[in-house]
Order: structure tokens, then sequence, then C-alpha cells
């Protein structure tokens, strides 16, 4: 994956969905080529701006609010960050009005 999010969230979340590398779009592209043939042996790719957030959120005490939420509530979370509304996000997710207002408030 090529992303322009480093964060650790973006790139574990990716990870543990399957994907084999994960790079941000600040790597330089001699990166990017190291990636797609270590990627193309199998090999685990993360970039080494992605391999250091990941470090430091290891390293850190419990997991963060936002590790906490479950993939439903961080698909809410990603829609309301963009400015949908609640009405938006349950027709978009096929979830009612209320479910979204359930997660909205978890989210707080």
């Amino acid at each position: 994956m090529l992303r322009m999010h480093d964060d650790a969230i973006y790139a574990t979340r990716a990870l543990e969905a399957g994907a084999l590398g994960y790079l941000s779009k600040a790597s330089a592209p001699e990166v990017l080529l190291e990636a797609i043939y270590a990627v193309s042996r199998g090999e685990r790719y993360p970039s080494a701006d992605v391999t250091r957030n990941l470090i430091l959120a290891t390293e850190q005490s419990g997991k963060s609010d936002i590790e906490s939420l479950t993939p439903r509530g961080f698909e809410v979370l990603r829609l309301l960050v963009r400015g949908e509304t609640l009405k938006s996000i349950g027709a978009k997710l096929g979830l009612s009005d209320k479910t979204v207002a359930h997660h909205k408030s978890a989210i707080r």
C-alpha cells in the first residue's frame, strides 16, 4: 500500500488485513522499488517512517483510544472526519441512524 498516512493505526490495520507492504507517500522512489522487490518475494516491507511509528506505538503502554475502536467504529470515525452526516454515514454503511449515533458516542 502506498498511502499519505504514516500513522501506526493505518499501517497496523493494513498489515493485519493482509498487505505485505506499507509505504507513506513521503518515501523516496528508491524505497518504493525496494518494497516492490521485497513484496514480489513474499516479504513484508513497511517503510522506515512507518516502522518507526509502529515501534513508537508498540512502546506506549496500552492501546491508544483510536486503536480500541472496532473496525466499524473506525469507519464511522473516518466518515465523520470527512464531514459526513449521521444519515449519510448510515446510508453508506447500511446502518440505522441510531447505530451510527451509538458509534459516534463511543468515539467521543
